[in-house]
């Protein structure tokens, strides 16, 4: 995987978790194979997300969440920032946009270690 898989992943993640409450809520139990498939796809890259950000800092992990997941514009990330980590943490845009890069670096290192042992 690289970092553009993982960034269209992060941005989907909302749209991956609701197909699986509706699949789960919905679907008839003998669906045909494609449901299943796409729901247990689903499941299994929503369970992989939530793991691997648990290896982030809690800075990189409100990034993450923020800007790719929840879909704020920078702007607006760098002021739910300073507002949730103080002033005194204030970072600029061009920072922020570090602490996410080096973010889906630490990622896509565990998600391709964890990959070879599948």
């Amino acid at each position: 995987m690289n970092a553009n898989q993982l960034k269209y992943l992060l941005r989907n993640f909302y749209t991956m978790q609701m197909k699986i409450e509706f699949i789960e809520k919905y679907a008839n139990k003998n669906n045909e194979s494609i449901i299943k498939n796409t729901y247990y796809e689903n499941k299994r890259i929503v369970e992989m997300i939530k793991d691997v950000c648990n290896i982030l800092e809690d800075e990189e992990k409100f990034i993450i969440q923020t800007h790719l997941i929840c879909h704020h514009t920078w702007t607006e990330t760098t002021e739910m920032f300073s507002k949730k980590f103080g002033y005194e943490k204030e970072r600029s845009e061009r920072t922020l946009k570090r602490f996410q890069n080096k973010a889906i670096q630490k990622m896509l290192v565990l998600i391709n270690t964890t990959k070879e042992f599948s």
